[in-house]
């Protein structure tokens, strides 16, 4: 099963290329992250643990993050593929740092696809409660599409000219997701097994009761 753990230990040496899951939260990164550890990659997800809580939700500005590269890099040393956070705000830097590097943009069917999965598992994660007591309104609807679709674009423009490095991908909609997948990374064998879904929400409806069109959160003041 696909670890999320923050490994310790040397720093890990392959020939093959690094692969970057770029595509923004509720996209398919923890699925994207299964997929390549069953195709023998070594993946790491979420490194979150030293970064801040809540700004990053919004701030796609990576300057942010400069204090903190040393450990970004010496993490990124020790895996081949990587997915979610904070990986999907540094595709610029980490193209730089490791040439030949692999990038795929995972997407959703739609924009209020998205909303609706990002509401519901925020709110979930309690992420809604800190929100509304740090800022006193929860942040609106319109702030999670425009990040979605900001980020879409800065990275489309940022790879105009090289397509053999970016793979987008929609598992919601791509009928063949291992064999696009496997030819992307270099992979002969396609499994027969299905695609991993990883975390899922219980249900599209459940996900956007989280936050109504309004912006309000159902039985808050």
């Amino acid at each position: 099963m696909y670890s999320q753990t923050d490994a310790e230990g040397d720093a890990h040496t392959s020939t093959r290329p690094k692969v970057f899951g770029i595509g923004m939260f509720r996209t398919g990164t923890t699925s994207l992250g299964v997929a390549l550890e069953r195709l023998g990659f070594r993946a790491s997800s979420r490194f979150w643990n030293q970064f801040p809580r809540l700004a990053p939700y919004f701030d796609l500005d990576t300057r942010r993050f400069e204090p903190l590269a040393p450990e970004i890099r010496a993490r990124a040393d020790l895996f081949d593929a990587f997915s979610d956070a904070p990986w999907l705000f540094l595709y610029r830097e980490l193209d730089e740092w490791y040439p030949g590097s692999q990038f795929i943009l995972t997407l959703r069917s739609g924009s209020e696809v998205l909303l609706k999965s990002e509401l519901g598992h925020w709110d979930r994660q309690g992420i809604m409660e800190r929100w509304l007591a740090q800022e006193g309104i929860p942040p609106s609807p319109e702030r999670f599409i425009q990040r979605y679709e900001h980020h879409i674009e800065n990275v489309r423009t940022y790879f105009k000219d090289r397509p053999d490095d970016l793979l987008e991908i929609c598992f919601e909609t791509e009928p063949q997701p291992w064999r696009r997948l496997c030819a992307f990374v270099a992979v002969d064998t396609v499994p027969e097994e299905p695609f991993p879904h990883a975390n899922r929400a219980p249900t599209t409806e459940a996900a956007f009761g989280a936050i109504g069109s309004s912006g309000a959160i159902p039985g808050k003041a």
